[in-house]
């Protein structure tokens, strides 16, 4: 079962939401946080329709932790995470940031000269 701490709820839950539903109970949500990833709460349903796992910010994680790379390989790959998620044309700073992690990624990529 999965569990969201108080202090989250308070942030997320749209208050005087909750309500009963034929197939069990529903709420709303807002984000009141940023940008950032649940794991473990699939399947994900949008306005009453699932969100199927390859259109969903979930499936990039999902699918490199079922693919069978080698663990010398799997080193190479690395994931950063930004508040303007991926969207880096709204945020100026999220943009610097990706842009250093970028040249550091391809600098320790690189051979030397």
């Amino acid at each position: 079962m999965v569990s969201v701490p108080a202090f989250l709820l308070r942030r997320l839950y749209v208050k005087g939401s909750l309500h009963n539903r034929a197939d069990g109970w529903g709420f709303r949500l807002k984000n009141g946080l940023g940008s950032g990833y649940a794991k473990g709460m699939l399947p994900l349903s949008l306005d009453k329709a699932e969100v199927p796992m390859e259109k969903s910010f979930f499936a990039t994680e999902d699918v490199m932790a079922h693919v069978p790379i080698p663990d010398d390989l799997r080193s190479n790959i690395e994931f950063a995470y930004y508040p303007a998620g991926h969207m880096m044309y709204i945020h100026e700073p999220s943009r610097r940031q990706q842009s250093s992690d970028l040249a550091a990624f391809i600098g320790r990529a690189s051979p030397p000269r």
